[in-house]
């Protein structure tokens, strides 16, 4: 399910009535499904002190607007109470390298874009599954060699170095190849 959520341009009132019919979506479906609300544990404290010391850049006054206009914590607190309200129970999860394990395990599996794919890798990590790489995906060529005695995270960090490009290019590259060996099995 896809919630559809644009503040921007909005006064505060009218944003807090379109957060607040979101969440009320967002609970209704979790009722529904009866399945808890998992949540990413962010802060920006950090990152707007950077962007208002970097403020003269267009991109980065882009990006300051786009951080002072989101409040995380009201929106957090306002899934909280409602769920609360509702019997439903929300979790917090660390969204450390949840697009890049996203990327690399999920996205060209089931064909999702990389921001479903960290959505699932967040709701993953709130169950408590796995983060280990998939050596059997065709992407584990590009990976990395695991080191057992580190974190799973310190793995990630460094195939969060590699360029996605690569991975475009060799899915191309073996999607091309799959095509010319069913074409081969048909002549």
């Amino acid at each position: 399910m896809r919630i559809s959520l644009n503040t921007y341009g909005k006064s505060s009132e009218q944003a807090k009535a379109i957060v607040g019919d979101a969440i009320k979506q967002l609970v209704n479906f979790a009722q529904d499904k009866q399945k808890p609300v998992v949540i990413e544990k962010l802060d920006f404290a950090k990152k707007k002190a950077e962007l208002e010391a970097a403020a003269k850049d267009k991109h980065q006054k882009r990006y300051a607007r786009m951080l002072s206009s989101l409040s995380y914590n009201q929106i957090k607190g306002v899934i909280k109470a409602r769920g609360f309200d509702n019997g439903i129970e929300v979790k917090e999860v660390n969204p450390a390298y949840s697009s890049v394990i996203g990327f690399w395990k999920f996205a060209s599996r089931y064909g999702i874009s990389s921001h479903q794919a960290a959505a699932l890798v967040i709701a993953r990590r709130a169950l408590d599954f796995s983060e280990k790489p998939n050596r059997r995906d065709y992407n584990a060529s590009q990976l990395p060699v695991k080191d057992g005695c580190k974190h799973v995270w310190s793995y990630w960090r460094k195939v969060a170095r590699k360029p996605r490009e690569l991975a475009v290019l060799h899915s191309l590259r073996n999607k091309s190849q799959s095509l010319s060996m069913q074409n081969s099995a048909f002549t």
